[in-house]
């Protein structure tokens, strides 16, 4: 079993950084919160499948391949008040 990272920065539709926007994962295609971790290694699964982004937009979780087969698919939504939300579908991480 190994962990995957995903990162990147949340912005809006100008590019502008989302401070501490709200970062959630879902199993592709459903509504089903995807099990991720906030760390490389140890540690347990996050329990509402969200991390939030620092004050520069930055957001980091990781995919265990103990849970999930190679190809899942997973839909991040990037979302926080008086923002529109933000979906990228079916994104691999391993």
């Amino acid at each position: 079993m190994a962990r995957y990272s995903y990162q990147g920065f949340a912005t809006d539709g100008t590019g502008r950084v989302i401070e501490e926007a709200t970062v959630t994962v879902y199993d592709a295609g459903t509504t089903t919160g995807s099990t991720i971790y906030t760390v490389a290694s140890g540690g347990t699964a996050d329990s509402d499948s969200a991390v939030s982004s620092n004050s520069s937009g930055y957001f980091q979780f990781f995919i265990d391949s103990g849970d999930y087969s190679t190809g899942q698919g997973f839909d991040i939504v990037i979302s926080k008040t008086n923002y529109n939300s933000t979906t990228m579908e079916d994104v691999t991480i391993f």
